[in-house]
């Protein structure tokens, strides 16, 4: 094996231990906070689901290629329907 083998080697189980590692960290953080509250939310959102009223909640980020061309004609339907809110980032 050439010092080049070692040097690809060394390189891809380290990403493979950092996203194997990633991976046991956000299960970890999941599950101390099963049976949790989740935290409140405030502004227009908090307030509707705080109200107890049904409620139907698109996340979204600007960033989002997928989100770009649903974005607007969602935002525009939260405008005519009061259980429809757009929360973005």
């Amino acid at each position: 094996m050439g010092s080049r083998s070692v040097i690809l080697a060394v390189v891809v189980g380290s990403f493979v231990a950092l996203v194997v590692g990633m991976q046991v960290t956000v299960r970890a953080q999941a599950r101390r906070q099963t049976g949790k509250d989740a935290p409140r939310l405030g502004g227009p959102l908090g307030k509707h689901i705080a109200s107890g009223r049904r409620a139907l909640v698109y996340f979204y980020s600007p960033g989002c290629a997928a989100c770009r061309p649903v974005t607007p004609k969602l935002k525009e339907l939260s405008k005519r329907n009061e259980g429809f809110l757009a929360a973005g980032q």
